[in-house]
């Protein structure tokens, strides 16, 4: 008796978390922007390609974050630039239509990496 309540537990949730993924709006970029430095960075500008829409941080203290939120895009990538020891401009990662993304974006003052999630 237990284990056919345990069974259908398990399948009760497995259910909500495929309804769950399936009904989140599509077309949605969760990006958290990471001094990973012991510099403060100015001017950092991010953006999506052929999207007229940017953000635009003046000032991000060494360690700290900044998370900001794209959505209704085609396929594209992210452009940015900043400034730190000087300027640095750089397009990175692969957006696509129809799915959301949870991105890590980590600037030192020399390159920018991209940890990327995709779902």
């Amino acid at each position: 008796m237990i284990k056919k309540i345990s069974v259908a537990f398990l399948f009760l949730i497995i259910i909500l978390l495929v309804i769950s993924i399936f009904s989140l709006p599509k077309n949605y970029a969760i990006v958290t922007i990471i001094n990973d430095s012991n510099k403060t960075l100015y001017d950092i500008n991010i953006s999506l390609s052929r999207y007229k829409s940017y953000f635009y941080i003046p000032k991000l203290l060494p360690n700290s974050s900044k998370t900001i939120t794209f959505k209704n895009f085609s396929d594209t990538h992210y452009i940015i630039s900043f400034r730190a020891n000087k300027s640095i401009y750089k397009e990175i990662g692969y957006l696509t239509n129809g799915m959301n993304f949870n991105d890590l974006i980590l600037l030192t003052p020399l390159e920018v990496n991209l940890l990327q999630e995709s779902y």
